[in-house]
């Protein structure tokens, strides 16, 4: 009973032919393989053996590494073919595993078709097989290999690579002979024959001819994918990272009057932080809203009755955010209650709908961030995990989950715009990584392919996308639109206010929030002493004050 158990236990680990009892060997192993024009082989086996005790299935495996497919698995005993079997894949192999009843000694039969079993060499062409399969777990007392050519060829013209050593034989002028005996358990039989190149002509069965238009289609994606990559990523430098070249550099001042100060900075900045909102509350201060009143080191915070119908989107959601239900709060109240990711957000859709942005530029740094997360742990599963089907077909998913969303959010927005121009999807760099891994997923699933290079390349090219979109999405992080109140005439306005001569309070209280989007506020203050004081302010209106109120606002907004 014990050795039934560790007999069990080998044979479920290292793969042998059968399970079930005490021992068994094989007394014959005899292959037929025969050779046609289109490089594909009919193969006849017959497998002899002799057990004790009681054996209910058989094993064979076959190693898919050393062709193309395999294919018309049919099992005989005698002239009955065995129709309980189960054929699957597992690792690089394909099983058969067939149940029969019965013992002592049995003769089965496979017969099965297999592809791309020819290899074409430079000099001469080659064929690889093994006669005895490494998974035996009984001896082989007996194998013979015949070789049937499609083309007559002579014993002289090959040459053979076998271990063991062999004994070769012509059997007739298109057959070669190869017999070995005793076997050990799991000593394996490779045999590779090197014959004449013109035994073989340029034809190939349908599904080599398949495999090869599969492996085109995917080194042409190879090619395609890190192109548009690198080309969406300059056309979006080109169109909203590059600066427009300005023909007129005098100011508009009642142009730039219009810009709220806080959309002001961000055009400066090509971002929206801290002072673009202290900006905005200011200004909306100086034009009647809100007003403040100090109290000791705090303030107290009062919005003004007053109509909101003219505001802005995001000056109303700053003023809600603020204030809430409240009319009055103290400054200290406001900490870890004021949202700046909130107000950052509704600065940018200002910022979209002012056509300072063509998108908000947070979304699109997600959207390319994502992307090219995609593509690097799509290349990280190709490079380690190349071998696990699981993997891939999980990474499959991912990606057409991803690519299905995008395409989604292009639909809606060409159906809200013009479907003409909808085909355009069909030629970005979604597209093609859609077809790069369904490409792969039928050289995976169906054709077996597990070459390293393919995926290895594969990865490479995914490398490639990773790197050039972050080497853009850096350069551009803000995606400034071209055309519109770009910074150049803003920083002249800057130059302009440090240089300003007339000393008059309502040109300080009209330019003070945008001093505080340039980052100038002490400039302006000195320019300008204490001759001034805003009727939004209840208290000494300093500088130290002021920039103490700005701090403490500050500090809330980081909150």
């Amino acid at each position: 009973m014990r050795s039934r158990v560790l007999f069990l236990l080998c044979v479920f680990l290292l793969g042998s032919l059968s399970v079930g009892a005490d021992g068994y060997f094989w007394k014959e192993i005899v292959t037929d393989l025969t050779l046609h024009e289109d490089g594909s082989a009919s193969v006849v086996e017959t497998q002899t053996f002799s057990f004790e005790g009681n054996y209910s299935f058989a094993y064979r495996y076959f190693d898919l590494e050393k062709m193309q497919d395999i294919s018309d698995i049919h099992i005989y005993e005698g002239e009955k073919e065995i129709t309980q079997k189960e054929v699957y894949d597992e690792g690089d192999q394909k099983v058969v595993k067939w149940y029969f009843e019965g013992q002592q000694e049995k003769i089965f039969t496979l017969k099965y078709k297999v592809y791309g079993l020819v290899k074409k060499g430079s000099d001469e062409d080659s064929v690889f097989w093994s006669p005895v399969f490494k998974d035996h777990w009984g001896e082989v007392r007996k194998s013979f290999f015949l070789l049937h050519f499609p083309k007559p060829v002579s014993l002289n013209s090959v040459h053979v690579r076998s271990v063991p050593e062999v004994s070769a034989e012509q059997s007739d002028e298109h057959t070669l002979s190869f017999s070995v005996s005793k076997l050990e358990s799991y000593q394996v039989w490779d045999l590779e024959v090197f014959f004449p190149k013109k035994i073989f002509g340029l034809s190939f069965a349908p599904i080599v001819l398949e495999k090869y238009l599969f492996l085109l289609v995917l080194f042409v994606l190879l090619l395609l994918l890190p192109l548009s990559v690198f080309l969406k990523g300059r056309r979006m430098y080109v169109q909203f990272a590059k600066d427009p070249v300005l023909q007129e550099c005098n100011i508009n001042l009642s142009r730039i009057a219009r810009v709220k100060p806080g959309l002001v900075g961000t055009i400066l900045e090509k971002k929206v932080g801290v002072h673009e909102i202290l900006a905005t509350f200011v200004d909306l201060a100086q034009r009647g809203y809100l007003s403040v009143q100090e109290k000791g080191k705090d303030f107290i915070l009062r919005r003004e009755k007053k109509s909101s119908f003219f505001l802005l989107v995001y000056e109303r959601r700053l003023l809600g955010t603020i204030f809430s239900s409240k009319k009055e709060l103290m400054l200290s109240e406001m900490k870890g209650r004021f949202y700046f990711a909130r107000m950052k957000e509704a600065l940018y859709e200002g910022a979209v709908k002012q056509r300072i942005f063509n998108e908000n530029p947070e979304s699109v740094r997600k959207k390319y961030a994502v992307k090219s997360l995609i593509y690097f742990f799509s290349a990280f599963i190709l490079f380690f995990f190349v071998s696990d089907r699981r993997y891939f077909l999980m990474l499959f998913f991912v990606v057409l989950m991803y690519v299905m969303y995008s395409f989604w959010g292009k639909y809606t927005f060409f159906k809200k715009q013009n479907l003409r121009f909808s085909l355009s999807v069909f030629f970005s760099d979604n597209f093609f990584i859609l077809l790069l891994f369904l490409d792969l997923l039928v050289l995976n699933v169906f054709f077996h392919e597990r070459a390293s290079y393919i995926y290895y390349f594969a990865g490479f090219a995914l490398v490639f996308c990773f790197c050039c979109l972050q080497v853009y999405v850096r350069r551009i992080p803000k995606l400034v639109t071209l055309g519109v109140l770009n910074s150049e005439k803003y920083g002249e306005l800057k130059e302009w206010l440090k240089k300003y001569p007339v000393k008059e309070e309502r040109v300080f209280n009209f330019f003070l929030p945008y001093t505080l989007a340039f980052q100038m506020e002490d400039v302006w203050f000195k320019k300008f002493g204490k001759r001034v004081h805003p009727s939004w302010y209840a208290g000494d209106f300093t500088f130290s004050s002021f920039n103490l109120f700005c701090k403490s606002l500050g500090l809330s907004v980081k909150k």
